[in-house]
C-alpha cells in the first residue's frame, strides 16, 4: 500500500481549516443557542412563577438563568480562542499512539455519540461528518470511510494543540510524516 506523505505544513493548514470552521461555527450557532436559552428560561419562569411568590426573586433566578447560558457560550469560544493562540504561537503536538477501541455511532433518545476512536494514551477522538484528508490524493475519505477502515493496534499521528487535544488523527499505514 502507497503512503502519502504528511508534512507539517499540511497539518498546520489542517489545523487552521479547523479552527475557521469552528470560529464560523460560534457565529451561525449563536442565534439558536439565544433562542434556546430565552425559549427555556421563559419556561421556565413561567413553572417558578407558580412556586415563587416574589416577583423580585423570580427577575433575579430569571437573571442568573440567563447569565450562566451567556458564560457557558463565552466559556467555549474562549477555549477556542485560546487554542488558536497556542497554534499561532506554534504549540503543536504529534504523538505516536495506536487504536484501543472503536465506538460505534449511538442515537439515543437523550444522547449523540458519533463514531470514536480511543487511543492507549491520547484518548478519545469523536468523528464528525466531515471529509478527512482531503488534501490526500489517495486517501480523501469521510467519516465512516475513516472508521471503516481503521483497525485495533494500528499506529496513529494524533495531533493536538496546547490544552485543545485530539484535534486530527493520521494512520501510519496511510501516511508518512516527514518533518
Amino acid at each position: 500500500m502507497d503512503k502519502e506523505i504528511l508534512t507539517l505544513e499540511i497539518i498546520k493548514k489542517e489545523i487552521k481549516k479547523y479552527f475557521k470552521s469552528n470560529f464560523a461555527g460560534f457565529v451561525l450557532i449563536l442565534p439558536f443557542y439565544a433562542l434556546m436559552c430565552f425559549i427555556a428560561i421563559f419556561l421556565i419562569s413561567l413553572v417558578l412563577n407558580l412556586v415563587v411568590q416574589n416577583k423580585m426573586a423570580l427577575n433575579v433566578i430569571v437573571v442568573v438563568l440567563l447569565s450562566i447560558c451567556g458564560l457557558v457560550y463565552v466559556y467555549e469560544f474562549i477555549k477556542t480562542m485560546g487554542g488558536f493562540i497556542q497554534f499561532l504561537k506554534g504549540e503543536i503536538q504529534i504523538t505516536d499512539d495506536w487504536l484501543v477501541d472503536k465506538l460505534e455511532k449511538r442515537h439515543g433518545r437523550y444522547t449523540r455519540r458519533p463514531d470514536t476512536f480511543v487511543f492507549a494514551r491520547c484518548g478519545e477522538f469523536g468523528l464528525t461528518d466531515d471529509f478527512y484528508y482531503k488534501w490526500s490524493d489517495l486517501y480523501s475519505m469521510n467519516e465512516e470511510s475513516l472508521f471503516r477502515s481503521s483497525n485495533l493496534d494500528e499506529d496513529f499521528y494524533v495531533v493536538s494543540v496546547g490544552k485543545v487535544k485530539n484535534i486530527m488523527v493520521y494512520n501510519k499505514k496511510l501516511f508518512e510524516l516527514r518533518e
